[in-house]
């Protein structure tokens, strides 16, 4: 469900690695079982980015090695579910075997709410064991989303408000291999309500998922990366014989690269690639503008079975506090069938400031305005979009 867990997305874990909220947050559904939150994005995401790990940055800048209790609050508002807040507790830990570089393990509890009556709250716990070479994540989760949706196309398009519940859990485990590998498994669980207002339309869809990742990071920095990359495949398989209702294959990967062009100038570029195969749900396939690819753009005004998005951005550092941002980028969605068509491609490009929070890491608030071709989006969030 892209619903769903983009929009505990903004409370949950995204675990590629990178610290804030999903773009536009919280914005778009996905499988909407927590696994999702734990793992999408991501962010981007991800998708984009989760409370915890701002949590964690938070953490991370007081630069305690002890247990530390840590709130974090986000105010937002977007086209998908209006304005709403944020709000995220964590306590975090390092066990003895940790070493005193490595991320800290988290207990965090978050909580949503926004117009229409839409709320989302959690409990989820990441922790890294034997010295970082293991990491494990579970959670659990609930939710209430009222939100629209463009579905069909030409002269059978139209708008549908849609009411979607959700309950669900899940759990991972990673192992690191050498210094720049994590590989992972993953399954989940998740029970939706989900109705078409205007059509007095119900129906209850279970999804149950077991997944795989793999992930290669060779960045210099979490926070705001210089040089290196950061590669990422996930692919998750839907199954009757797993208590699902619908049979079908997710599968999301990227590639973010980060090249330095100066001491105030770095360009960071991304690629992405997610694609749907089998009877998916319409709320479990690709949104545009769900995570950050790309900004511009609401979530639920393009969903097909594909998506393919590029975008480049351009980051100057102004002083030791302030940035800003220049970016710009294409995307592309396919129809149900998956196929792309030409001319269907969707440009967009934005601008942005950075404000540094933190002296020891390098922890942002953003604020991007984008357009996109017929759409535009403000987003304040903490951490790069990607």
């Amino acid at each position: 469900m892209q619903l769903i867990p983009s929009v505990l997305a903004g409370l949950m874990l995204t675990f590629a690695g990178q610290l804030g909220f999903a773009d536009e947050p919280p914005g778009n559904p996905q499988t909407g079982t927590p696994a999702d939150l734990a793992n999408q994005g991501a962010p981007d995401s991800q998708s984009g980015a989760g409370m915890i790990d701002a949590i964690e940055a938070g953490g991370q800048a007081i630069g305690k090695r002890d247990g530390e209790f840590v709130v974090v609050p986000l105010p937002f508002r977007n086209a998908l579910i209006g304005a709403g807040l944020v709000v995220g507790a964590g306590y975090l830990y390092r066990g003895a075997s940790a070493p005193k570089s490595g991320p800290p393990s988290i207990l965090g509890v978050g909580g949503m709410y926004a117009e229409q009556d839409t709320w989302a709250a959690l409990a989820a716990h990441r922790g890294y064991w034997e010295g970082n070479t293991w990491r494990t994540t579970a959670g659990i989760a609930v939710a209430d989303i009222n939100y629209s949706v463009t579905l069909g196309s030409g002269a059978d398009e139209r708008q549908v408000a849609v009411n979607q519940s959700a309950k669900g859990t899940s759990i991972e485990a990673a192992r690191r291999f050498g210094k720049f590998t994590w590989v992972g498994l993953s399954a989940a669980f998740a029970n939706t309500d989900v109705t078409a207002v205007d059509f007095l339309v119900m129906d209850n869809i279970a999804l149950a998922d077991l997944g795989i990742s793999v992930e290669w990071d060779t960045r210099d920095d979490t926070f705001a990366p210089r040089f290196g990359a950061l590669t990422s495949i996930e692919i998750k398989h839907f199954d009757e014989a797993l208590g699902s209702d619908s049979n079908f294959t997710r599968i999301n990967s990227f590639y973010n690269g980060y090249r330095t062009l100066s001491e105030r100038q770095t360009l960071a570029y991304r690629l992405a690639a997610e694609h749907v195969d089998g009877d998916a749900p319409f709320f479990a396939l690709p949104w545009l503008g769900s995570g950050c690819d790309l900004r511009g753009y609401t979530p639920g005004t393009y969903i097909g079975k594909s998506l393919l998005a590029a975008q480049a951005e351009w980051r100057f550092q102004l002083s030791h506090r302030w940035g800003m941002v220049a970016f710009g980028g294409l995307a592309s969605v396919g129809d149900r069938e998956g196929q792309f068509k030409a001319g269907d491609a969707l440009p967009a490009g934005g601008v942005g400031l950075r404000y540094r929070v933190t002296d020891k890491f390098k922890v942002n608030v953003r604020a991007d305005m984008a357009w996109g071709r017929d759409d535009s989006t403000f987003t304040l969030s903490v951490g790069e979009a990607f």
